[in-house]
């Protein structure tokens, strides 16, 4: 029983090696890695960030001027249901004071 665990054990750690890769693969695969990303890539990448958080910037600062006019487009709407209150009050209000003094007579 103790020596079968024991192979097991063995045949375990064994597979666990062959699957490591060996230092020559890993040296291969960090030359490739260092080849894949280069100061100037790293440039372009955040060259081209700077360039869409620009466009993103200039998107918010746009979404922003458009609620601004349509906050002032509401506005305007109170503005002129005040108006057509105020000039349909003064209206009623010509009209009892003509009714009053035309019946005062």
């Amino acid at each position: 029983m103790r020596l079968a665990a024991m192979n097991e054990f063995r045949a375990s750690m064994s597979d666990i090696a062959n699957r490591s890769a060996t230092r020559v693969e890993f040296d291969q695969m960090r030359e490739r890695m260092a080849q894949f990303a280069t100061t100037s890539d790293v440039d372009n990448i955040n060259e081209r960030i700077g360039a869409l958080m620009d466009q993103i910037n200039e998107d918010i600062r746009s979404l922003r001027e458009s609620r601004a006019v349509m906050e002032g487009k509401a506005s305007q709407s109170s503005v002129m249901w005040a108006i057509l209150i105020a000039v349909a009050g003064l209206a009623l209000s010509a009209i009892g004071l003509i009714e009053h003094f035309s019946m005062a007579k």
